[in-house]
């Protein structure tokens, strides 16, 4: 975000704005303090997910985190000129992971499949990049996905 110059700049910006509600020169990243935000987290998964956590919910909520960061490594995969997931990986995500059913198109296309779309714009946040019109794993994503 501090780089207008990067490629990323404006969808790290678009981002942060939806995310905080705050403009980028208001945001003051010295403000953030990891151990209230993991109080807060804390707190409100013990609302939602009062018992222990299973294995079940762990491959519900990782599964396809994981099967995503498999699927990339180790060349990544490539991307449209646009950017996005070329279809018939889309459509290979879609049916591996169970969720042609979940969703109402065909499952093709990813700026329309909000499934991926979302699954990706989350590996992003610290586990996969874009890279030369691919989205690669990076050193932390290969460190979830053994």
């Amino acid at each position: 975000m501090g780089n207008p110059k990067h490629p990323e700049h404006r969808e790290a910006v678009e981002w942060l704005e939806f995310v905080t509600q705050e403009k980028l020169s208001e945001f003051d990243p010295s403000s953030f303090d990891l151990a209230e935000v993991n109080g807060q987290l804390r707190r409100l998964a013990k609302r939602f997910w009062s018992g222990a956590v299973t294995a079940e919910d762990r491959q519900t909520v990782l599964g396809p985190i994981l099967w995503f960061l498999k699927a990339a490594d180790p060349d990544g995969l490539p991307l449209t000129s646009a950017g996005y997931l070329k279809p018939a990986f889309v459509k290979r995500a879609m049916t591996e992971l169970g969720w042609d059913d979940e969703w109402i198109s065909s499952g093709r296309v990813e700026v329309s499949t909000s499934p991926i779309r979302n699954l990706r714009e989350q590996i992003q946040v610290g586990a996969a990049a874009k890279v030369q019109g691919q989205a690669a794993v990076d050193p932390a994503g290969t460190r979830i996905g053994r």
